[in-house]
Protein backbone atom coordinates (compact mmCIF):
# COMPACT_ATOMS: atom_id res chain seq x y z
CA UNK A 1 0.00 0.00 0.00
CA UNK A 2 1.06 3.44 -1.01
CA UNK A 3 0.09 7.11 -1.26
CA UNK A 4 1.13 8.27 -4.85
CA UNK A 5 0.80 12.37 -5.28
CA UNK A 6 -1.47 13.19 -8.12
CA UNK A 7 0.65 14.50 -10.99
CA UNK A 8 0.54 14.56 -15.28
CA UNK A 9 1.07 10.86 -15.10
CA UNK A 10 -1.76 9.38 -13.23
CA UNK A 11 -4.06 12.42 -13.69
CA UNK A 12 -5.93 10.75 -16.05
CA UNK A 13 -6.70 7.70 -14.46
CA UNK A 14 -7.30 9.10 -10.89
CA UNK A 15 -10.13 11.45 -12.67
CA UNK A 16 -11.93 8.43 -13.84
CA UNK A 17 -12.54 6.42 -10.24
CA UNK A 18 -16.36 6.59 -9.58
CA UNK A 19 -17.83 5.19 -6.21
CA UNK A 20 -21.38 4.70 -5.06
CA UNK A 21 -20.25 6.61 -1.98
CA UNK A 22 -20.10 9.97 -4.92
CA UNK A 23 -23.44 9.38 -6.19
CA UNK A 24 -25.15 9.32 -2.72
CA UNK A 25 -23.80 13.05 -2.43
CA UNK A 26 -21.24 11.30 0.31
CA UNK A 27 -18.40 11.83 -1.22
CA UNK A 28 -16.88 15.06 -3.60
CA UNK A 29 -15.43 13.50 -6.95
CA UNK A 30 -11.72 13.32 -7.44
CA UNK A 31 -11.57 16.14 -9.87
CA UNK A 32 -13.56 18.42 -8.02
CA UNK A 33 -10.84 17.79 -5.07
CA UNK A 34 -7.98 18.31 -7.26
CA UNK A 35 -9.71 21.72 -8.02
CA UNK A 36 -9.59 22.69 -4.71
CA UNK A 37 -5.80 21.72 -3.95
CA UNK A 38 -5.56 23.85 -7.19
CA UNK A 39 -7.10 26.85 -5.20
CA UNK A 40 -4.91 26.27 -1.95
CA UNK A 41 -1.83 24.78 -2.96
CA UNK A 42 -0.14 25.74 -0.32
CA UNK A 43 -2.11 23.87 2.25
CA UNK A 44 -3.53 20.80 0.31
CA UNK A 45 -2.24 17.84 -1.36
CA UNK A 46 -3.94 15.27 -3.55
CA UNK A 47 -2.75 11.04 -3.28
CA UNK A 48 -4.28 8.01 -5.42
CA UNK A 49 -3.73 5.00 -3.30
CA UNK A 50 -2.26 1.94 -4.90
CA UNK A 51 -1.83 -1.57 -4.00
CA UNK A 52 1.12 -2.20 -5.38
CA UNK A 53 1.02 -0.73 -8.82
CA UNK A 54 -2.67 -0.99 -8.67
CA UNK A 55 -4.83 2.21 -8.54
CA UNK A 56 -7.33 1.74 -5.60
CA UNK A 57 -8.62 4.86 -4.67
CA UNK A 58 -8.15 8.60 -3.59
CA UNK A 59 -7.76 11.04 -0.60
CA UNK A 60 -6.65 14.99 -0.24
CA UNK A 61 -5.76 16.65 2.47
CA UNK A 62 -5.58 19.74 4.48
CA UNK A 63 -2.77 20.98 7.03
CA UNK A 64 -1.99 24.37 8.24
CA UNK A 65 0.05 25.01 11.66
CA UNK A 66 -0.74 21.64 14.33
CA UNK A 67 -3.95 21.31 12.36
CA UNK A 68 -4.73 18.82 9.53
CA UNK A 69 -8.15 17.58 7.82
CA UNK A 70 -9.08 15.06 5.24
CA UNK A 71 -10.58 16.39 2.72
CA UNK A 72 -11.88 13.64 0.73
CA UNK A 73 -10.68 10.13 0.85
CA UNK A 74 -12.59 6.80 -1.30
CA UNK A 75 -11.74 3.77 -1.65
CA UNK A 76 -12.87 2.12 -5.44
CA UNK A 77 -15.91 0.16 -4.71
CA UNK A 78 -14.65 -3.13 -6.07
CA UNK A 79 -11.78 -2.68 -3.65
CA UNK A 80 -14.09 -2.10 -0.61
CA UNK A 81 -14.12 -4.38 2.24
CA UNK A 82 -11.09 -6.06 2.03
CA UNK A 83 -9.42 -3.65 4.29
CA UNK A 84 -7.42 -1.32 2.28
CA UNK A 85 -9.36 1.56 3.44
CA UNK A 86 -7.80 0.94 7.21
CA UNK A 87 -4.27 0.16 6.03
CA UNK A 88 -4.37 3.74 3.46
CA UNK A 89 -6.05 5.58 5.98
CA UNK A 90 -3.41 4.53 8.22
CA UNK A 91 -0.75 5.86 6.07
CA UNK A 92 -2.48 9.21 5.75
CA UNK A 93 -2.59 9.72 9.77
CA UNK A 94 1.22 8.44 9.85
CA UNK A 95 1.95 11.52 7.11
CA UNK A 96 0.24 13.90 9.00
CA UNK A 97 2.01 12.94 12.36
CA UNK A 98 5.79 12.67 10.71
CA UNK A 99 5.93 14.93 7.65
CA UNK A 100 3.42 17.63 8.90
CA UNK A 101 3.98 17.34 12.90
CA UNK A 102 -0.04 18.27 13.03
CA UNK A 103 -1.76 17.68 16.34
CA UNK A 104 -4.75 16.77 15.45
CA UNK A 105 -6.73 15.75 12.08
CA UNK A 106 -10.69 16.16 11.58
CA UNK A 107 -12.51 14.58 9.06
CA UNK A 108 -16.03 16.10 7.45
CA UNK A 109 -18.71 12.65 7.48
CA UNK A 110 -21.73 13.02 5.94
CA UNK A 111 -25.05 12.48 8.29
CA UNK A 112 -26.34 10.01 6.23
CA UNK A 113 -22.60 7.94 5.52
CA UNK A 114 -23.17 4.99 8.63
CA UNK A 115 -20.52 3.19 7.24
CA UNK A 116 -18.11 5.98 7.19
CA UNK A 117 -18.99 6.84 10.98
CA UNK A 118 -18.54 3.48 11.90
CA UNK A 119 -14.82 3.66 10.18
CA UNK A 120 -13.45 6.45 11.19
CA UNK A 121 -14.26 5.78 14.82
CA UNK A 122 -12.50 2.43 14.21
CA UNK A 123 -9.74 4.53 13.37
CA UNK A 124 -9.78 6.40 16.65
CA UNK A 125 -11.31 9.57 15.40
CA UNK A 126 -14.08 11.17 18.05
CA UNK A 127 -17.19 12.83 18.06
CA UNK A 128 -16.89 16.81 18.44
CA UNK A 129 -20.16 18.04 17.92
CA UNK A 130 -19.13 19.93 14.87
CA UNK A 131 -21.47 20.40 12.34
CA UNK A 132 -21.37 21.91 9.00
CA UNK A 133 -24.40 21.76 6.54
CA UNK A 134 -24.67 17.81 6.04
CA UNK A 135 -21.50 16.78 7.56
CA UNK A 136 -20.58 16.25 11.25
CA UNK A 137 -16.90 16.61 12.32
CA UNK A 138 -15.04 14.33 13.45
CA UNK A 139 -11.39 14.28 15.02
CA UNK A 140 -8.59 12.16 15.77
CA UNK A 141 -5.62 13.23 18.39
CA UNK A 142 -2.57 12.23 17.17
CA UNK A 143 -0.19 13.38 20.75
CA UNK A 144 -1.99 11.88 23.64
CA UNK A 145 -1.44 10.78 26.97
CA UNK A 146 -2.44 7.61 27.66
CA UNK A 147 -3.86 6.22 30.95
CA UNK A 148 -5.39 2.95 30.08
CA UNK A 149 -6.31 1.18 26.82
CA UNK A 150 -9.63 2.89 26.84
CA UNK A 151 -8.73 6.21 28.64
CA UNK A 152 -6.62 8.78 27.67
CA UNK A 153 -6.03 12.85 27.47
CA UNK A 154 -5.92 14.67 24.11
CA UNK A 155 -4.84 17.87 23.85
CA UNK A 156 -7.54 20.74 23.24
CA UNK A 157 -9.55 21.54 20.46
CA UNK A 158 -13.11 23.18 19.62
CA UNK A 159 -15.92 20.98 20.58
CA UNK A 160 -18.41 23.28 22.28
CA UNK A 161 -21.09 21.06 21.39
CA UNK A 162 -20.39 18.64 23.92
CA UNK A 163 -18.79 20.26 26.15
CA UNK A 164 -21.08 23.00 26.59
CA UNK A 165 -23.02 20.55 28.45
CA UNK A 166 -20.67 19.96 30.92
CA UNK A 167 -21.01 23.33 32.12
CA UNK A 168 -24.76 23.94 32.38
CA UNK A 169 -25.18 21.52 34.63
CA UNK A 170 -25.51 23.01 38.25
CA UNK A 171 -23.14 20.92 40.34
CA UNK A 172 -20.36 21.18 38.31
CA UNK A 173 -20.27 24.85 37.99
CA UNK A 174 -20.96 25.35 41.62
CA UNK A 175 -17.68 22.70 42.25
CA UNK A 176 -15.59 25.03 39.70
CA UNK A 177 -16.85 28.21 40.50
CA UNK A 178 -18.29 28.12 43.36
CA UNK A 179 -21.37 29.72 41.03
CA UNK A 180 -25.22 29.44 40.97
CA UNK A 181 -24.94 30.81 37.21
CA UNK A 182 -24.97 28.39 34.33
CA UNK A 183 -22.39 28.51 31.58
CA UNK A 184 -22.49 30.52 28.08
CA UNK A 185 -20.87 29.48 25.11
CA UNK A 186 -19.40 32.81 25.35
CA UNK A 187 -17.81 32.25 28.80
CA UNK A 188 -16.80 29.18 27.40
CA UNK A 189 -15.39 30.27 24.83
CA UNK A 190 -13.30 32.58 27.14
CA UNK A 191 -12.33 30.30 30.01
CA UNK A 192 -10.77 27.63 27.53
CA UNK A 193 -9.37 30.67 25.10
CA UNK A 194 -7.56 31.31 28.40
CA UNK A 195 -6.49 27.98 29.82
CA UNK A 196 -4.81 27.07 25.84
CA UNK A 197 -3.18 29.80 26.32
CA UNK A 198 -1.87 29.91 29.81
CA UNK A 199 -1.48 26.11 30.61
CA UNK A 200 -1.71 22.40 29.28
CA UNK A 201 -5.22 21.68 28.50
CA UNK A 202 -6.85 18.44 27.38
CA UNK A 203 -10.37 16.68 26.69
CA UNK A 204 -10.83 13.68 29.15
CA UNK A 205 -11.47 10.66 26.22
CA UNK A 206 -13.15 7.58 27.09
CA UNK A 207 -13.89 4.99 24.26
CA UNK A 208 -12.93 7.81 21.87
CA UNK A 209 -16.07 9.96 23.62
CA UNK A 210 -15.16 13.23 25.15
CA UNK A 211 -16.45 12.72 28.99
CA UNK A 212 -14.13 16.01 30.36
CA UNK A 213 -11.49 17.90 30.57
CA UNK A 214 -8.76 18.79 32.51
CA UNK A 215 -5.70 21.71 32.54
CA UNK A 216 -2.43 22.27 34.49
CA UNK A 217 -2.26 26.28 34.36
CA UNK A 218 1.08 27.95 34.34
CA UNK A 219 1.04 28.41 38.23
CA UNK A 220 0.27 24.84 38.71
CA UNK A 221 -2.83 24.83 39.23
CA UNK A 222 -4.93 21.42 38.10
CA UNK A 223 -8.17 21.37 37.58
CA UNK A 224 -10.66 18.07 36.64
CA UNK A 225 -14.13 18.32 35.58
CA UNK A 226 -16.23 15.13 34.22
CA UNK A 227 -19.81 14.95 32.62
CA UNK A 228 -21.94 14.31 35.13
CA UNK A 229 -22.75 10.46 34.10
CA UNK A 230 -18.97 9.49 34.37
CA UNK A 231 -19.01 10.67 37.95
CA UNK A 232 -18.56 8.25 41.19
CA UNK A 233 -16.71 5.37 38.49
CA UNK A 234 -12.79 6.59 39.60
CA UNK A 235 -12.42 8.54 35.91
CA UNK A 236 -11.22 11.50 38.47
CA UNK A 237 -8.93 9.67 40.49
CA UNK A 238 -7.46 7.86 37.10
CA UNK A 239 -6.81 11.19 35.36
CA UNK A 240 -5.43 12.47 38.72
CA UNK A 241 -3.00 9.89 38.68
CA UNK A 242 -2.22 10.33 34.95
CA UNK A 243 -1.95 14.35 35.59
CA UNK A 244 0.48 14.25 38.51
CA UNK A 245 2.73 11.85 36.19
CA UNK A 246 2.86 14.38 33.49
CA UNK A 247 3.57 17.39 35.83
CA UNK A 248 6.57 14.89 37.12
CA UNK A 249 7.92 14.00 33.81
CA UNK A 250 7.87 18.08 33.07
CA UNK A 251 9.57 18.49 36.13
CA UNK A 252 7.43 20.87 37.75
CA UNK A 253 7.89 21.48 41.56
CA UNK A 254 4.19 21.05 42.75
CA UNK A 255 0.66 21.00 41.75
CA UNK A 256 -1.54 22.95 43.33
CA UNK A 257 -6.19 22.96 43.75
CA UNK A 258 -8.39 24.92 44.47
CA UNK A 259 -11.21 23.00 46.01
CA UNK A 260 -14.40 24.66 48.28
CA UNK A 261 -14.98 23.22 51.85
CA UNK A 262 -18.32 21.71 50.46
CA UNK A 263 -17.18 19.38 48.04
CA UNK A 264 -15.85 16.32 50.23
CA UNK A 265 -15.78 13.80 47.20
CA UNK A 266 -13.11 15.89 45.26
CA UNK A 267 -11.13 16.98 49.15
CA UNK A 268 -10.71 13.11 49.41
CA UNK A 269 -9.86 12.33 46.12
CA UNK A 270 -7.34 14.72 46.22
CA UNK A 271 -5.77 13.58 49.61
CA UNK A 272 -5.74 10.33 48.19
CA UNK A 273 -2.71 11.44 46.34
CA UNK A 274 -0.26 13.62 48.76
CA UNK A 275 -2.53 17.08 48.69
CA UNK A 276 -2.49 18.84 51.74
CA UNK A 277 -4.64 22.09 52.70
CA UNK A 278 -2.23 25.21 52.24
CA UNK A 279 -4.68 28.10 52.38
CA UNK A 280 -8.49 28.44 52.24
CA UNK A 281 -9.69 26.04 49.84
CA UNK A 282 -6.23 25.65 48.22
CA UNK A 283 -4.01 22.20 48.79
CA UNK A 284 -0.64 21.94 47.34
CA UNK A 285 1.34 18.56 46.43
CA UNK A 286 5.39 18.53 46.31
CA UNK A 287 6.89 16.97 43.16
CA UNK A 288 10.34 17.07 44.84
CA UNK A 289 10.55 13.60 45.60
Amino acid sequence: MKLVRVDEENFSEIIKIKVRAEELGFVDSPLYSLAECFLDYGHMEAFGIYNQEILIGFASIYFKGDFGQIINFLIGDEFQNRSYGTQAAGLILDMFRDTYKVATVSVGIHKRNQKAFRFWRRMGFVETGNLEGEYEYYRKPLKEIKISDELFLANYFPAYNISLNWYRDKDTVKMVDNSDVLYDLDQLKKMYGYLDKNGDLFYIVYKNKLIGDCAIFDDNMVAIVLSKEYRGQKFGSKVLEGLVSYAREKKLACLKAEIYDFNHKSRKLFAKYGFERIGDNLYGLSLDN
